[in-house]
C-alpha cells in the first residue's frame, strides 16, 4: 500500500466517523459550561423550574422560539438522563417530552442560553434554603 492509498483510506474512515452535528455556537458553549460547573460541583439532585420563571415577568404566554408552545409549557431541568449522568434538559410539559438541551434546535438554545444565569440563581437559592 502506498502513501496515497493510505491517505485515501484514512480520509474515508474520518469522513464516515465524523460527528453529524457540531455543538460550537455561543449558546452551546454556555450550556456546556453550565453543565460542567454543575457536574464539577457534584450536584446529583434533580432541580426543575418552569421556563417562564427564568424569563422576564409578563412573558409567560410568549411562545418559545416562535414555536407552538408557551414558555409556561416548558420546564428547564437539571436531571438524570436515565443513567448516572446529569444534564440540562428541556421538557415540554403537555407532551411530557424531555430532551437534552444541547441537542435541541439552535433557536431553542438561543432563546434559553441567555437566561441560564437566572436558572442557576434559582437553583442556588433552592439548595441553600434546604440546608
Amino acid at each position: 500500500m502506498n502513501l496515497e492509498e493510505l491517505k485515501k483510506q484514512v480520509n474515508k474512515v474520518m469522513e464516515e466517523n465524523k460527528p453529524t452535528v457540531i455543538y460550537n455556537s455561543e449558546s452551546d458553549k454556555v450550556i456546556r459550561e453550565t453543565e460542567k460547573q454543575l457536574t464539577s460541583a457534584g450536584l446529583k439532585q434533580e432541580f426543575s423550574v418552569n421556563l417562564a420563571m427564568i424569563f422576564d415577568e409578563g412573558l409567560e404566554e410568549s411562545m418559545l422560539a416562535d414555536g407552538k408552545f408557551k414558555l409556561s409549557e416548558y420546564q428547564l431541568i437539571w436531571g438524570s438522563t436515565g443513567d448516572e449522568n446529569f444534564r440540562l434538559i428541556l421538557k415540554n410539559i403537555p407532551y411530557n417530552n424531555p430532551k437534552i438541551l444541547l441537542s435541541l434546535p439552535e433557536q431553542h438554545k438561543n432563546s434559553i442560553a441567555p437566561k441560564i444565569d437566572n436558572f442557576l440563581y434559582l437553583l442556588k437559592n433552592h439548595f441553600q434554603n434546604k440546608s
